[in-house]
């Protein structure tokens, strides 16, 4: 799935896109392309996410319920939004 935010446009964590990794031959220079190998492992993969700061907190506190909570399932359900799975905050102030 691909979700956009875009300035000056309608787009905010808005559905735009749906790929599939599927087997492929040898890609052109032109083309993106991810190389899986399962045979080769080199860290773990915990999770996707992003950051929180003080000032990101006080705005969500500042809206409504409803749209607090809209907000939170476009982050963080795997379904119905991004699917984050990790929040990094600072600590005392960024």
């Amino acid at each position: 799935m691909v979700y956009t935010t875009a300035e000056n446009t309608d787009l905010r964590l808005s559905l735009t896109d749906e790929l599939r990794l599927s087997p492929f031959g040898q890609p052109l220079e032109t083309q993106p392309c991810v190389f899986i190998d399962p045979t080769k492992t080199f860290q773990s993969f915990i999770g996707v996410g992003g950051a929180m700061t003080d000032a990101s907190a006080e705005t969500f506190a500042k809206v409504s319920p409803e749209k607090q909570k809209e907000i939170l399932e476009k982050y963080f359900d795997p379904q119905k939004g991004i699917g984050y799975t990790l929040v990094r905050t600072n600590i005392h102030s960024c």
